[in-house]
């Protein structure tokens, strides 16, 4: 009887920690399959290990503020480097990411600090000059909108018509959102 409540309190045991880590069948085979050569707790602690690991990636991902599809290319290339090893990629994936938003970081302020020849700039600054005109957005709220604008954008008209436009454009929709939500903003 007392071994029968034993195996039955293991077997109850093995169960929920295999439901705690739940993972995607592609996923549960590789770690099996790496798993192989080890034996009994040693395997199965292992295992578990991988797939806490891959769930923790799969979290931090989510919570990172970079794009869903661009942290599957981080993950793609992590795995190519280190297969299944999930342990592995959780120690370098904060770095993978930092990297990420390094780039855009650097690739953001290269196009942001390049300045069009003096022809298409002044097209862009006339154009930028009728869309203000035929604005129907508060002066108050496009002065706002045209200080960001010279602020994020120095000398280049192309960049600021292109701001401030989308400014412009976003205005109702922020307007009906305040309507609508007066009570959050009491």
């Amino acid at each position: 009887m007392k071994i029968k409540t034993i195996l039955g309190f293991l077997i109850l045991g093995s169960a929920l920690s295999a439901a705690q880590f739940n993972v995607p069948e592609s996923v549960e085979k590789e770690l099996n399959k790496s798993a192989r050569s080890m034996s009994g707790s040693e395997r199965r602690q292992f295992i578990n290990w991988q797939k806490q690991a891959y769930i923790q990636l799969d979290k931090i991902g989510a919570e990172s503020g970079i794009p869903a599809a661009e942290f599957q290319r981080i993950k793609k290339r992590m795995y190519q480097m280190y297969g299944s090893n999930y342990r592995k990629q959780l120690q370098i994936v904060n770095e993978e990411i930092e990297d990420y938003k390094e780039l855009v970081n650097r690739v953001n302020a290269a196009a942001a600090s390049q300045v069009p020849d003096e022809s298409t700039n002044n097209i862009a600054k006339e154009d930028l000059k009728k869309s203000l005109e035929a604005s129907t957005v508060p002066q108050e709220i496009l002065n706002i909108y045209i200080k960001n604008a010279e602020k994020l954008y120095p000398n280049n008209y192309v960049a600021q018509k292109k701001y401030i436009d989308s400014m412009i454009e976003v205005f109702p929709k922020i307007i009906n959102w305040i309507k609508n939500n007066k009570n959050i903003l009491d």
